[in-house]
């Protein structure tokens, strides 16, 4: 339900706001034992606060937004009590595009969720920002096997502005497990 210029790698969002790319993941992602990369080029047309860059369940709990400050991102995480963490140094800007990776890993014990950011452009190669906790979470960390390219899953907080080349890595192999996984945790 987006625009797609042909042949460019871009997508336009917001000009609905059921805009969303979506794909199906072989595992999930977010729920427990999982680590995830998510990277990609962002270029905000506005900012509006909750608006998502990306989501990780239909109803878009997991995954990045545009936050109450708007140069920022708030993460959050699908629990009982959802986490949720806010970036200080990604200065998000209209008419800008941003290179941004965000890894995370889960873990049902304690629960443990950790979150580290990443952010670029095309003079600046990425580097990493400070990443805070907001709310702890409680409770299991849930997951999805659907991703959501700027949307909140199937929700109507379309990211606006333009998407460009983006990946999704997840692994499933719980930290300390053999080598062989694309983290090495």
């Amino acid at each position: 339900s987006n625009t797609l210029t042909t042949g460019t790698g871009l997508a336009t969002f917001g000009g609905a706001t059921t805009d969303d790319i979506t794909f199906a993941s072989a595992i999930t992602i977010g729920a427990n034992s999982r680590a995830a990369l998510i990277c990609g080029w962002w270029y905000p047309t506005t900012l509006t606060a909750t608006r998502k860059l990306w989501s990780a369940n239909s109803t878009g709990i997991v995954g990045a937004e545009i936050d109450t400050t708007t140069s920022e991102l708030r993460l959050r995480s699908d629990n009982t009590t959802d986490g949720q963490w806010t970036t200080t140094g990604v200065n998000l800007a209209v008419n800008t595009w941003k290179f941004i990776a965000f890894l995370f890993t889960m873990n049902n014990t304690g629960p443990t969720v950790a979150w580290r950011v990443w952010v670029g452009d095309a003079e600046n190669p990425p580097t990493e920002v400070t990443v805070t906790s907001a709310v702890a979470p409680v409770g299991n960390n849930v997951g999805s096997g659907n991703i959501y390219i700027g949307n909140a899953g199937t929700g109507t907080l379309a990211f606006q502005g333009d998407i460009g080349w983006f990946a999704v890595i997840n692994s499933s192999s719980a930290a300390g497990a053999s080598p062989g996984h694309p983290f090495q945790l």
